[in-house]
């Protein structure tokens, strides 16, 4: 590839030599070339990665969390390091989540895709909170946003829980609590909405289960309560959840999955769930 194919604050991800890499032009125009891949959790930065200045260097930026690196290959900066999420014990499960919380509901949609990928992106991905606002945050692009917000500890249920707002054309539409657990290495399970309000909650099963090496089928199974009113909102939590299944389905596919990964404080719920998988491994 001649250099002078690759215009300013351009990425261009290639291969050489069996090495993927990926090369990117800044504003000072210098062409620098670095591993595709961060050394974060492995996303390709030639995929959906995009130029950047910190500190008056050319940088490019991840797509998956936005840790920036600069032409030297040095990483320049790591968004949010200041929040701290707590631990708890990896051994401690709460009971079946479709008991506690599936009382009067009933089942309404079921959608399989298969995906280039291992099963174990798919629990990772939903225990990331950092990567929430950098891939979620756009639902229809330029007119419906949401914005997540994290309660720092959890629940003796281990459970991860904060507030969901949707924006429509920039006006605060409405904040609906949501609730995440992890069922088993291949099963999460989310809820949306409070028990007695208008809406009701909505309750997604999510399953990702290996068919081969890099091979997962990935289902969505959505329950509400039975009023016509809380089915169009099943609807719209599906259709949110599918927008951002395709989202993440980007980076996870162009993912490669590091011996050694570089892990910050943000990251101890993808240390957790991964100590959590450790269990049901062979020895």
């Amino acid at each position: 590839m001649p250099s002078r194919s690759l215009p300013l604050n351009a990425v261009k991800h290639f291969e050489m030599c069996g090495q993927q890499l990926v090369a990117f032009r800044g504003g000072s125009g210098v062409v620098h070339v670095l591993s595709a891949y961060c050394p974060h959790l492995g996303a390709n930065l030639g995929i959906g990665g995009h130029v950047v200045t910190e500190s008056g260097d050319d940088c490019i930026q991840c797509p998956f969390h936005g840790w920036r690196f600069g032409g030297d290959g040095q990483c320049k900066r790591i968004p949010n390091l200041n929040g701290v999420f707590i631990s708890s014990d990896p051994d401690h499960y709460p009971e079946d989540f479709l008991a506690k919380y599936g009382h009067n509901l009933s089942f309404r949609f079921y959608y399989s895709r298969h995906m280039d990928s291992n099963f174990e992106v798919v629990g990772e991905n939903c225990g990331d909170l950092e990567h929430f606002a950098r891939l979620h945050g756009s639902v229809v692009p330029y007119l419906t946003t949401t914005k997540f917000s994290f309660d720092t500890t959890r629940s003796a249920d281990n459970e991860i829980a904060g507030f969901a707002t949707i924006y429509v054309l920039g006006f605060k539409l409405i904040t609906q609590p949501w609730k995440l657990w992890f069922g088993s290495p291949v099963m999460v399970h989310h809820k949306l909405g409070y028990d007695n309000s208008l809406l009701g909650p909505v309750l997604g099963v999510l399953n990702a289960v290996p068919l081969h090496h890099g091979q997962t089928r990935l289902t969505t199974m959505i329950y509400s309560k039975p009023t016509i009113l809380h089915r169009l909102w099943a609807i719209f939590y599906f259709y949110l959840l599918n927008i951002q299944a395709d989202a993440d389905m980007e980076v996870w596919v162009n993912t490669q999955k590091l011996k050694r990964p570089i892990f910050t404080r943000n990251d101890d719920l993808i240390q957790l769930y991964r100590r959590y998988c450790q269990r049901f491994y062979a020895k």
